[in-house]
């Protein structure tokens, strides 16, 4: 990290107008970090602009910061940071407002991440982009203030389940403890972020698990979001937010796989695996990417041609690892 750390220093040095991207469909993690970095650059002097591609979850309204997300001006920026994205796909219409010619820091921990930036800090092994950011600000020598931790508990706490998946280990582990010594607020932060269910999100979860099929000696668990069962349950698609997490919690699966018709006749994959899977593979395939464990892609296809190809590849791929 300290020659990517280097060069970054020596980018926001000369910078003085930043903006700060995360990417579409937002989460806790790239949400967070881009609400820390955006305090940080602030507290340097610089002018920050913080887009996040819309809707923005309303279930992170209580990140500190989180009011300045996509101010109604635009600023003429000379360095564009990009958190959490694997590639500039992700930035949606986001990267539209990029001008060209500024150097974009790409901040991320995706093994995927396809280094599109002109600094590329990238840690695959690490359990966040939170926890990146953390050890980023550390080696420049920043304070870590009650509120970028509490953004970056967010991030860590949000892309490891809650503490729950494979990527929960020691680090982030330990970082959450300091981040709590520096100001977060844990049960606050998981409270706001998982106890805070509408009465549409519930519904909707109920309309999903109606669409489950086990597949495969019920190694292959799916299911689907449709527009339709949105409007049915008065519901954002943001509020499927956490639904494949529900199906990865099935006992013997190996694969889980969650589609989301999207309003534009487009399919989102949300993709989980186990036991030796690659859900990054799977994902890749379809032009997605992620990690081993969680990953995801979108397909220019309705959601019934998506779940035949996606399907036909799944057990192609289970087949292959049972042989």
């Amino acid at each position: 990290m300290e020659a990517e750390a280097r060069q970054i220093r020596e980018l926001l040095g000369r910078a003085t107008a930043v903006m700060v991207v995360s990417h579409k469909d937002a989460d806790g993690d790239t949400l967070g970090c881009a609400l820390a970095v955006g305090e940080v650059l602030r507290r340097m002097g610089k002018t920050v602009v913080v887009r996040v591609p819309e809707p923005v979850p309303e279930v992170y309204s209580f990140l500190p910061g989180f009011e300045e997300v996509n101010p109604a001006t635009r600023a003429d920026v000379d360095l564009v940071v990009v958190m959490d994205s694997s590639n500039r796909e992700r930035l949606d219409g986001v990267a539209d407002e990029m001008p060209a010619g500024v150097p974009v820091i790409n901040i991320d921990h995706h093994v995927s991440n396809t280094r599109f930036g002109d600094v590329n800090l990238v840690v695959p092994g690490a359990s966040s982009t939170a926890e990146v950011t953390f050890d980023l600000l550390s080696v420049l020598g920043e304070d870590i203030t009650p509120s970028i931790a509490t953004n970056l508990y967010c991030g860590v706490m949000t892309d490891t389940g809650g503490f729950r998946h494979d990527n929960t280990g020691y680090r982030p582990l330990a970082l959450a403890a300091e981040l709590a010594s520096l100001g977060a607020n844990p049960a606050h932060i998981a409270a706001m972020v998982y106890k805070r269910h509408k009465i549409s999100g519930v519904k909707l979860q109920a309309l999903t698990m109606a669409t489950i099929g086990f597949e495969c000696d019920d190694r292959l668990v799916h299911a689907e979001v449709t527009q339709a069962m949105l409007r049915q349950a008065g519901a954002l698609m943001e509020e499927s937010e956490g639904l494949i997490d529900l199906l990865n919690s099935i006992e013997g699966l190996q694969l889980a796989i969650l589609f989301k018709e999207l309003g534009d006749g487009n399919t989102k994959l949300s993709i989980r695996s186990r036991e030796g899977l690659d859900a990054n593979v799977l994902a890749g395939v379809f032009g997605g990417g992620g990690h081993a464990r969680a990953a995801g892609a979108e397909l220019s296809l309705p959601v019934e041609a998506a779940r035949e190809s996606v399907l036909a590849e799944a057990r192609r791929m289970l087949a292959d690892h049972a042989a």
